[in-house]
C-alpha cells in the first residue's frame, strides 16, 4: 500500500515507533490534538515540525514531507568537532529509552520557572 499523505506517513511512521499521539506531542512539544489533526489530513506540520518528526521518528524528511524515497532514514550521524552543550544533550536524549526521556523532561519542567 503506498501511503499519500502526510497525515497517513505520520500515523505509519508513529506506530511504526510504537508511539501514542499524546506521546508524539510531548515529544515535539505540541499538544496532542495536532498530531491528530495531521494525521486526519485536517491540517499540515509546519516545515519545523516535519524536521522535528522526522529526527524524533528517525526517518527521512523527504518521505514524510512528499511520500518519494524510503521511509527509513538514510542519513548517518555527522561527527562533530566540538559539539555544543544543546547537540550533546539532544544525543543523549535520544539514546534514553521513552520512559526517560519523559522523567527527563518533567525534570527539566521543574527547573525552569
Amino acid at each position: 500500500m503506498m501511503v499519500r499523505m502526510i497525515g497517513d506517513r505520520i500515523l505509519k511512521s508513529r506506530k511504526t515507533r510504537k508511539l501514542t499521539q499524546v506521546q508524539l506531542a510531548e515529544m515535539i512539544g505540541i499538544k496532542q490534538s495536532s498530531v491528530s489533526a495531521w494525521e486526519r489530513g485536517d491540517a499540515d506540520p509546519s516545515t519545523d515540525n516535519l524536521s522535528s518528526l522526522a529526527a524524533l521518528l528517525r526517518i527521512s524528511y523527504e518521505w514524510l514531507a512528499t511520500g518519494r524515497g524510503e521511509m527509513e532514514s538514510s542519513y548517518q550521524t555527522v561527527k562533530v568537532e566540538e559539539p555544543t552543550l544543546e547537540t550533546e544533550l539532544i544525543a543523549a536524549f535520544r539514546e534514553l529509552s521513552w520512559a526517560h526521556q519523559q522523567a527527563l523532561v518533567e525534570y527539566i519542567k521543574k527547573l525552569v520557572p
